[in-house]
């Protein structure tokens, strides 16, 4: 009976390792947007509103627009991200981790929470060329995209970012992705503002 070389078992070995090292795709680029439909910030009607929108590349370098007022005037500026946050960006997108794994079940309690806030919606580029979205909101999101967007959030008004002036724009591809996944969202609730106060709903405030 032949030998097997020594060589091409060592070959093989190092092939074998290689295939049960490689990784899932991580994100290439996200695209992050905050914005509101039919509220009280936006005079768009049936159309979002962005007051923020941010481009994060795959080395954590965040260029994003801010409008703090919803007046139409943006400000522009960049950050970047520590290798720490960049890793923890990467371990919650990943190929592998698609969106509906990012959104939990919630239901408002009837008559004592609504809803009256702005929309999350995230668009990410993976390596290998696949591409994923996610509309949501806190309640719905699980742990570990609410701590990126508390996180994000963090940044976008914290004492880390550079003004630039530079104002980057959704693309309208992007902005008609995002109100699209707006609308086919069946965990979003519909927008609805506190009820006014009225004295007589209380009757222990009639006396």
């Amino acid at each position: 009976m032949k030998k097997f070389p020594i060589l091409y078992l060592l070959h093989f070995l190092v092939i074998l390792s290689g295939c049960v090292g490689v990784q899932q795709p991580n994100f290439r680029t996200i695209q992050y947007a905050c914005f509101d439909v039919n509220s009280y910030r936006t005079t768009a009607k049936d159309k979002p509103g962005i007051a923020l929108y941010c481009e994060i590349d795959s080395k954590g370098l965040m260029k994003f627009t801010r409008d703090d007022d919803y007046n139409g005037k943006y400000k522009g500026s960049t950050s970047q991200l520590s290798a720490e946050q960049i890793n923890f960006i990467q371990s919650v997108f990943q190929e592998k981790n698609r969106s509906p794994n990012l959104v939990k079940e919630y239901a408002f309690q009837k008559d004592s929470e609504f809803f009256a806030g702005s929309y999350d919606y995230y668009y990410i580029s993976y390596d290998n060329g696949r591409k994923d979205s996610i509309c949501t909101i806190v309640p719905f999101m699980s742990d570990s995209l609410r701590n990126v967007n508390e996180m994000l959030s963090n940044i976008f008004y914290g004492d880390s970012i550079k003004n630039t002036g530079i104002i980057i724009q959704p693309t309208p591809d992007f902005i008609k992705s995002m109100f699209n996944s707006f609308l086919k969202n069946r965990l979003l609730p519909p927008i609805s503002t506190l009820p006014s106060f009225r004295l007589e709903d209380n009757p222990r405030l009639r006396k």
